[in-house]
Parts: structure tokens; sequence; C-alpha cells
């Protein structure tokens, strides 16, 4: 037949459940009606992009002008939906922060959103400082997606000093008379030495 507003233009939801799915009815004056189901398939592609963002706060410890063990990193995430299907379950986790919670129920296909995370501040060993940088992979998941990935590196101030102290004690009973110094009496030095740093210093001579 001949038809006219035949066109059915697609639902979010359409495209969600993955088919559309109807049944046409046909009738006449001599029949009675019959019908005809057609499912037609929709092409998914469920995708999306994890963002992590870290904020050192180097004011938690001092002084202010460097890193140190004890300041922190609050890190912050957020989720794009780059597919067609809308994604549910979206739950981030970090190797960096075992305790931490963010989540989003659902995220439509194009949104961005940012979730409210928890337990999402890390704070600074010795180790991080000394090797200049904090770097840690987030990794985002769905129902509906594989595993999103995302890197960040947060650099951290370092700061190189030492001070050395030499003390000097003599010994004036080696050699007779002691209530005098004399060829032969000893000086003994003892050395320390402070790191005025914040990184750890190797093979110090």
């Amino acid at each position: 037949c001949a038809a006219t507003n035949n066109v059915y233009t697609l639902l979010q939801t359409d495209i969600d459940a993955g088919t559309v799915s109807n049944t046409a009815t046909a009738d006449s004056d001599e029949t009675g009606t019959t019908t005809d189901a057609e499912s037609v398939a929709l092409t998914q592609a469920p995708s999306m992009v994890l963002t992590k963002t870290g904020v050192l706060d180097d004011t938690v410890v001092a002084p202010n002008t460097e890193s140190n063990v004890g300041d922190t990193i609050t890190y912050t995430f957020s989720i794009q939906n780059t597919g067609n299907v809308t994604l549910h379950n979206l739950v981030v986790t970090d190797p960096l922060l075992p305790a931490l919670s963010c989540s989003l129920a659902s995220l439509a296909p194009g949104a961005t959103q940012a979730c409210a995370a928890t337990n999402n501040v890390y704070t600074l060993v010795q180790a991080d400082i000394d090797a200049g940088q904090v770097d840690n992979t987030a990794t985002a998941d769905s129902d509906e997606t594989g595993p999103a990935t995302d890197d960040e590196s947060v650099a951290l101030s370092q700061s190189f000093g030492m001070l050395l102290t030499k003390t000097g004690v003599l010994d004036d009973t080696v050699v007779a008379p002691n209530t005098e110094s004399n060829v032969g009496d000893t000086i003994t030095y003892t050395f320390s030495i402070q790191n005025t740093g914040n990184t750890t210093l190797h093979n110090l001579v």
C-alpha cells in the first residue's frame, strides 16, 4: 500500500533495548484481522571515558615550599558516556585508594558527570617524594562496557641539602704531663650529617 506517516523516530529507550519490536494489523470488509510482528535490531556502541585529576596540598606539613611526608593529594573522577547507550552501575576503583567510594547509578549518552567520591585523599610517604611524583591508574566499569582507565601523575617538589657537623675532642692524657698538650696527644673527631632537604640521600661519604 502507498503508506504515509510510516516513519518511526527512535527514542533513547529503543537504543537501550537494542531492538524496536511492534505489531501491525490488517483488516478488510471480507476478512478477519491479520497481524504481523516485526523486530528491527539496533546497533549498540557502549563506551565511556574516565578522567582522573589529582590536586596536591603541600600546606598540610611545613614547610609549604616543598612536598613533605604527610602532605596530601585529593583525587576527583568524572566519566563521560561516549557511546549511544545509557550506562548503569558505573563504579570507579583505584589501587592507590583502596577504600575509594565513587559510583554513578546511570549516565545518559553524551553526558559527563563527576562522582561524589569519598576516601579519595592520598597521604604522601617518603618513597613518593624520593620518586619525585605519584603515578597511579584508576579504572571505571559499568554493566554495559568494559573497563576504562586513566593515568595520573602528580609532580612533587624535591629539595636536596645536608649539614655536616664535625666535633674534635682532645685527649691530653696520652703523653705526660696531663696539664698541657704534648706531642703525641690525640684529637678524636666525630662527624654527624643532617639531611636538611625532603629527599632521601644515598652514598654519603
